[in-house]
């Protein structure tokens, strides 16, 4: 019978992952970064066992002060498989600030020292010495990179001038001066009001990218009209100090645009609505004009042929007008009936009745003195009575 052979605990990290406060990866490491490291820890070995866990950060002499926490008693690994290094559920906290280091950029060691192993069931107390069983991995590494320095290196539209109704095509370029790599957002500004964002990324080492944005001119926009164009959420952060003013860049368009006004008409020149103040002025003036010319050809008519013009000269003739038809005759007046004979009087005091020649009124003359002259009441013709 062949004896059975049971290894004895054997430690190891099997994997590392480092996220932000929002569990998302991190994959670059730079000045201000606080990373949590998710650190798996097998025990490949037969027996189940407690440790003590130390980690630490180190570049050469510098090591990592910043872990929080950097140590975890008493951890217990089952035969054959793997723990989460936590404490109390929480992952270890790294803080990178390159102030405190010389030489801070470059690759640094995740180091795990897995000491004080003792077994967790005492039946197996004296298969090993629980202070000389410990473990160090070395295996997994980092490159903290000086961080990013972005800038827009260009901002430009395409068409410059346009008009109403017309897509703009705004291109900008971001330039990154830095090592590490770094991702954003672009903002389109107009008037402090942002009208369009989009992502970016771009590597570092002076790597560039576009950014494009296609805007559409719409109404009440007309004459020169400033556009903005930001960088936001840089991640990872420039470096401390690092001047922000090349993070924005401003263009300006000559735009040819269509305004509405008030009454519903627009200035694009498309319609009669800048036309009608000018053409009610004008029909003003020229009924105006017409009056004038119209009583001045009416006062010239009235004025006689020997008359001077304004300007010392005879003034030309009249049209003969013609003259208005004569009024009809009057009609004739009724017949009257034969006057009655006078009551007997005295002779000075008989009364005449005579007819005017004119408009054939009949006048009584009771006045019997002669030669006596007297006015027609209808047509004022004098009449004169000799006998």
């Amino acid at each position: 019978m062949i004896p059975s052979v049971q290894p004895l605990v054997d430690f190891s990290v099997i994997s590392v992952e480092w996220q932000d406060a929002d569990q998302n990866l991190i994959t670059i490491f730079t000045d201000g970064v606080e990373a949590y490291a998710q650190i798996m820890i097998q025990n490949s070995g037969s027996f189940d066992a407690r440790a003590d866990i130390e980690i630490s950060l180190t570049r050469g002499n510098n090591r990592l002060e910043d872990v929080a926490p950097n140590y975890y008693p008493n951890v217990l690994f089952l035969a054959g498989q793997s723990q989460l290094l936590t404490q109390d559920g929480n992952l270890p906290l790294f803080e990178f600030d390159a102030s405190k280091y010389s030489g801070f950029t470059g690759q640094w060691t995740l180091e795990v020292n897995v000491k004080e192993v003792r077994p967790e069931h005492s039946a197996d107390d004296g298969l090993w010495d629980p202070e000389e069983m410990h473990f160090i991995d070395t295996s997994h590494t980092l490159v903290v990179a000086e961080p990013p320095d972005l800038s827009i290196n260009s901002f430009s539209a395409s068409p410059s001038a346009p008009s109403f109704g017309d897509t703009v095509t705004f291109t900008i370029t971001v330039l990154n001066s830095g090592d590490s790599p770094a991702s954003g957002v672009v903002h389109l500004v107009r008037s402090g009001t942002v009208i369009d964002s989009a992502p970016f990324s771009v590597a570092g080492d002076f790597a560039d990218t576009d950014v494009t944005f296609e805007w559409i001119v719409g109404p009440n926009i007309d004459g020169e009209t400033p556009f903005e164009a930001e960088l936001v959420s840089i991640t990872p952060a420039e470096m401390e100090g690092a001047s922000t003013e090349d993070n924005s860049a401003s263009t300006t368009l000559d735009i040819k645009g269509k305004v509405t006004q008030p009454g519903g008409s627009s200035e694009d020149g498309g319609g009669l609505g800048n036309l009608t103040p000018f053409l009610l002025v004008f029909a003003v003036l020229l009924v105006g004009l017409g009056g004038i010319f119209f009583y001045f050809q009416r006062t010239k008519g009235d004025q006689p042929a020997d008359e001077e013009d304004v300007f010392g000269e005879p003034a030309p003739a009249a049209p003969p007008v013609a003259s208005a038809p004569p009024p009809p005759p009057a009609a004739p007046a009724a017949p009257q009936p034969a006057p009655q004979a006078a009551p007997v009087a005295p002779a000075a005091a008989a009364a005449v009745t005579i007819q005017c020649p004119g408009c054939q009124t009949q006048l009584k003359i009771a006045d019997t003195r002669r030669p006596l002259t007297v006015a027609c009441p209808g047509c004022q013709t004098h009449l004169k009575l000799e006998s």
